[in-house]
């Protein structure tokens, strides 16, 4: 288990990361600035909802992973039958979303490993999860095998290391986190083990064929200079 220090106004005791997901992380990401940019995050996974060929998807049965606190949800147009939030931590995901059409896996879920069968689902959605995970390929390799033929993955990738992300984030959520006594390059470290290049070369050696990938917020130029993108991977046979 990974543990940081915290200052004494947090209780003057050392906490896990699942401490900090539970009481500090949606402070630090939905307020002010950063909870603007994380709105366009959310928006930018919805806003093309075609396929390369030009063809709406069927999503019929939607799987998000590493939900965290369900933020993405309110995002999605109300176009399925059934939605189904996964985490690493549930307790986190707040019960009120569920409802007939919006179910929570009450139990843990490691990305890496799913409960579900092959072809369960027309999507599979990650926001801030790739980035994070230990091993990459293993999880999208998961993700593609419960993909059911004609499904789409949409999957959030945070441009680490570019220089405008590393701008960007000592100007917000490194500063909040320093406010609270949390060591935030540590924090970053070893939370976002890899880098977007790493990510794009593993997706692009894994489906080039059948990945299409939207920088953000400029859709031309280097990935150095934008903040993120967004990979849509297809599954055609």
């Amino acid at each position: 288990m990974y543990i940081m220090k915290m200052d004494p106004k947090m209780n003057n005791s050392r906490i896990d990361l699942n401490a900090y997901y539970e009481k500090h992380y949606v402070s630090i990401i939905n307020s002010g600035a950063v909870g603007m940019v994380s709105k366009l995050v959310h928006w930018s996974l919805e806003s093309f909802p075609y396929s390369m060929s030009r063809k709406r998807f069927t999503e019929r049965e939607v799987l998000e992973v590493g939900a965290g606190h369900g933020q993405h949800l309110a995002y999605v147009k109300d176009i399925y039958q059934t939605y189904t939030l996964t985490d690493l931590r549930p307790d986190n995901i707040p019960k009120i979303l569920k409802s007939d059409k919006v179910t929570i896996h009450d139990d843990s879920v490691d990305a890496h490993r799913l409960p579900f069968e092959d072809g369960s689902f027309d999507r599979v959605i990650a926001t801030c999860l790739i980035i994070h995970l230990s091993d990459p390929e293993k999880a999208l390799k998961e993700w593609f095998r419960v993909l059911k033929i004609g499904g789409r993955m949409t999957i959030y990738v945070p441009c680490e290391t570019g220089a405008v992300l590393r701008i960007a984030q000592q100007m917000s959520t490194r500063r909040k986190q320093k406010k609270l006594g949390i060591d935030a390059d540590y924090l970053h470290r070893i939370e976002h083990p890899y880098s977007y290049l790493y990510i794009k070369s593993v997706a692009l050696h894994m489906f080039r064929k059948n990945l299409r990938i939207r920088k953000f917020p400029f859709v031309v130029g280097s990935w150095n200079f934008n903040l993120w993108s967004v990979f849509t991977v297809e599954k055609n046979n």
